[in-house]
């Protein structure tokens, strides 16, 4: 996972800081070897927003929400970021195909998880009901 981000203050636009090359010289995720498209993109982001004040987020690690697996790398998910300044954004990142590098957009809103819950309860073969016994289990 992408640990952290380039935002462009003036836009409000997002891109990975790919082994910390953007901004620092630090490696955001050693041995991650990164595609020729993924550097491209960045070298246009550098581009576009070339006299445009950037700022670097750090990625909460621990926020990511997906729709699928984290392993499954096409598809939405949403992370946390915060700057310096300890102002947090929601990103999303997007891939629709193996052959593309992930699209990263700041969006409005929060995460907030709703309806979650887990319990567990140690059932002996008294406790359920005679249809739902099998001889496997009771």
């Amino acid at each position: 996972m992408i640990k952290r981000l380039v935002r462009c203050s003036t836009c409000n636009q997002v891109i990975p800081n790919y082994e910390g090359s953007i901004l620092t010289q630090t490696q955001s995720l050693p041995e991650v070897e990164w595609s020729g498209a993924d550097f491209g993109e960045a070298k246009k982001f550098l581009r576009t927003h070339a006299g445009h004040p950037l700022e670097e987020l750090a990625v909460e690690t621990d926020s990511l929400i997906s729709e699928k697996p984290a392993y499954e790398p096409i598809g939405a998910a949403y992370i946390l970021a915060e700057n310096g300044q300890r102002r947090k954004f929601l990103v999303r990142r997007s891939r629709m195909a193996l052959d593309q590098p992930a699209f990263y957009e700041i969006v409005p809103g929060k995460l907030q998880l709703s309806n979650v819950s887990l319990e567990s309860r140690n059932m002996t073969c008294a406790d359920r009901s005679p249809g739902k016994r099998n001889s496997r289990s009771c």
